[in-house]
Formats: C-alpha cells, structure tokens, sequence
C-alpha cells in the first residue's frame, strides 16, 4: 500500500510547486478563452497592441502612450492598478495590464516584459515574471487579464513616481 501512495503524494507536490512557479505563460481566467471563443475580439492581438502603445504611443486600438523608460511605477499595496486597457464591451469590462506582488518598478521594465510576452506567443491573456529570470518570487508579475470592472481604455491614468523618488 505504501508503494502505490508515495508515488501519488509525489506527484500532487510536482502539481502544486509547479503551479506555484508558473513562469512566462499565455493563461488568464477562464475569460480568456471561454468568453472570446469565436469572437472577433479574440483573434486580436491584444497583447501586441499594449506593446505598441507602451513603446511608439501607435496602436489603433489602444490609445495613449508612449511610457517613459525611467518614470518608476509603484506598487505599494501589491496590487497597482491598470496600466493599460483594451476595452470589450460598453462600460467597464475588459483585458488589462497590470502589475502583482511588486514594488517599484521602471518604464523599460514594463516594456520588456511585454515584449516577453509577444515572444512567447501570447496574444490576449498572460503574465510573466518582472525579474526577467522567470522567478515569479522575485519581483512579482505583469499579467494581461480579463477584468469584469475598473477598465480604462487605452493608457491608463497610473501615476507614476517621479525619477527622484525611486
């Protein structure tokens, strides 16, 4: 008996650390694809429109922007705000930027993390460690996810810190 429940108590560890240290991933609420299959909207690029509008201020969907590369974000209760929004319907639903579990954090930050992102092929919902090292632990995460209130559209009104104040 004990042989064939080691194995199973191994294994549902593998599962929760595995969960627990995620990494770059195209994932989002259940939203994210359950709500947009077949929908016009979801065959966007929603991702790639961010990056366009965080770095050039150039996107036909997302308005606003560029961000400045040194303009510090902060995230002082571990959950910021919307950075950028993709509205979806009339009101305040949407796919947003955001940050979690993070401090302060730069506009070239921001961007490159996006782009990470682009790269790993997600298009509507996804997050991706800030540290660059794939350690969510480390710095928190930027995610791109469904939000059912408090979208903006475009470049949201975040209030950054001034450089000095980093």
């Amino acid at each position: 008996m004990r042989s064939i429940l080691f194995p199973v108590f191994l294994s549902g560890i593998a599962v929760v650390s595995c969960q627990a240290d995620l990494g770059i991933n195209c994932r989002g609420s259940s939203y994210c694809r359950a709500w947009f299959l077949g929908n016009s909207f979801y065959t966007e690029d929603v991702i790639s429109e961010f990056w366009n509008a965080l770095t050039t201020g150039k996107s036909a969907n997302v308005p606003g922007g560029p961000i400045s590369d040194a303009m510090v974000y902060d995230d002082p209760q571990g959950d910021l705000g919307h950075i950028a929004c993709r509205n979806i319907r009339i009101g305040s639903e949407g796919i947003c930027l955001f940050m979690q579990n993070a401090g302060k954090t730069n506009g070239s930050v921001i961007k490159a993390r996006v782009a990470d992102l682009v790269s790993h092929g997600c298009r509507l919902c996804g997050s991706v460690p800030l540290s660059g090292n794939n350690d969510p632990g480390d710095s928190g995460i930027l995610t791109v996810n469904y939000v059912r209130s408090g979208a903006c559209h475009g470049i949201c009104g975040v209030i950054p810190l001034p450089i000095d104040a980093a």
